[in-house]
């Protein structure tokens, strides 16, 4: 029988603490400053919400294979909160990060393209599309693992990293209320124009 327990999971693809350190069958780490993460914890603690957020390095990656349903962490300073790290290739969250959201996606929605110049996009940056599209589907993966025992879960998803996560999550849980939360502006449609068309329809 499905239980109550937990019923609002945030998603972004930055967590909200530090490195790891075990304690006992918890974890304690030290609060990220600045970032997403960091503007929703006190939300996150006040819901009693489920993190769900990528591991991006080898001491991430450690923690997951050291708790690979999860971890009840004790952040310094914050109240404790469940913590779900989503397993992604290395090169796929590579690629994604550094073609993608700290470049062209971060460019385009903070309207800071080259006024001078048009955006050419090539090969790799298909390549980093592709690695984009399995970047999400690994959200969507850990989340819905994450959520199953939970009857009405809600999701809130963090900013333009998590954009491409409703419909496929949608299919998972069909039943589920979602809001994906922007932490910036939509641009205008000369520079929303300047993406791919394919990339376009995806996000959108």
């Amino acid at each position: 029988m499905k239980s109550t327990a937990v019923q609002c999971f945030i998603a972004c693809k930055r967590g909200p603490v530090g490195a790891a350190r075990r304690v006992g069958q918890n974890a304690s780490a030290p609060p990220l400053p600045g970032g997403v993460a960091h503007v929703v914890s006190e939300l996150a603690s006040a819901v009693d919400a489920h993190w769900v957020a990528s591991a991006e390095n080898q001491i991430e990656r450690d923690a997951l294979a050291r708790w690979p349903k999860g971890v009840e962490v004790d952040p310094d300073g914050l109240p404790p909160f469940r913590l779900s790290l989503v397993d992604h290739q290395s090169d796929v969250i590579r690629a994604a990060q550094d073609r993608l959201f700290s470049n062209i996606l971060w460019r385009a929605l903070h309207a800071v393209w080259d006024d001078i110049e048009e955006p050419a996009f090539g090969p790799e940056d298909a390549r980093s599309w592709v690695a984009f599209r399995q970047f999400t589907r690994d959200v969507v993966d850990r989340l819905s693992s994450a959520s199953f025992s939970a009857l009405n879960p809600v999701y809130l998803l963090q900013d333009f990293q998590m954009a491409c996560v409703p419909p496929l999550l949608r299919k998972t849980r069909p039943d589920a209320r979602q809001a994906l939360l922007l932490h910036c502006a939509w641009p205008s449609l000369t520079d929303w124009s300047k993406l791919p068309r394919t990339w376009r329809r995806d996000l959108a």
